[in-house]
């Protein structure tokens, strides 16, 4: 298992970013080799992450390229509601906005599937309305790897 910690996604994607590690990280995710992003490092993996202490939107690593992910979605709700509005109109079109809660996971084996104490929230990209998941509910995302 490779895994991605915390931090900052932005300084995450400047470090790795077309690097030989990079390429030889995304050629054993090809494989089949585990690979794991908490908080920042969970953002990291798109080809956009979407600004939550920053206004603008950066470029991610772009593993998963449709994929644009908040993390920490219940604490931050309630810190600023309305941002996640502002960041839902930022994102890329045919992307799918996902936020993800404290204590969960968004977990790939054959299919999409929540794990943990709370929830997933796919705010945009299945049908244009929001859908709230929780443990063991599979969601139905088709992502495209780079």
């Amino acid at each position: 298992m490779i895994y991605f910690s915390g931090g900052d996604p932005g300084y995450i994607t400047e470090v790795f970013n077309q690097t030989p590690l990079w390429e030889k990280i995304r050629s054993e995710f090809n494989s089949g080799t585990s690979l794991a992003g908490c908080s920042a490092g969970a953002m990291a993996f798109g080809s956009k992450i979407v600004g939550i202490r920053k206004s603008h939107i950066q470029s991610g690593l772009g593993l998963i390229s449709n994929i644009e992910v908040i993390p920490h979605y219940d604490k931050f709700l309630g810190w600023v509601p309305d941002r996640i509005a502002s960041i839902a109109l930022r994102s890329d079109e045919g992307a799918y906005l996902i936020g993800i809660d404290e204590d969960t996971a968004l977990v790939l084996t054959d299919q999409w599937r929540v794990q943990g104490r709370a929830k997933v929230h796919v705010l945009k990209g299945l049908d244009n309305s929001p859908h709230t998941f929780t443990s063991g509910e599979e969601i139905k995302l088709k992502v495209e790897y780079q």
